[in-house]
């Protein structure tokens, strides 16, 4: 059984069957205006911004695999061994 976030966010997405949707719908008759606000606030941010381009997106990118690698490797080795970890 999915939790109610689960079930909420699908049926905030429209992914919930129509039956799935129907009941839910039963269940919570409040969510509905909910929905609605939703959907008008998805159609008005869709309206009003437009996707940047970062200039230098491969750079951003290999500063942030700078710091992430460091992590990975500071490991200690004994962690790696599955019966130990």
């Amino acid at each position: 059984m999915k939790t109610f976030e689960e079930l909420y966010t699908a049926w905030v997405d429209g992914a919930l069957t129509e039956e799935e949707a129907a009941a839910f719908e039963k269940q919570h008759p409040e969510l509905l205006k909910e929905r609605d606000d939703m959907s008008k606030l998805k159609k008005l941010l869709k309206r009003n911004l437009v996707p940047v381009k970062f200039a230098h997106s491969e750079f951003f990118t290999s500063k942030l695999m700078e710091q992430i690698v460091p992590v990975e490797r500071s490991l200690p080795s004994w962690f790696r061994i599955p019966r130990l970890a």
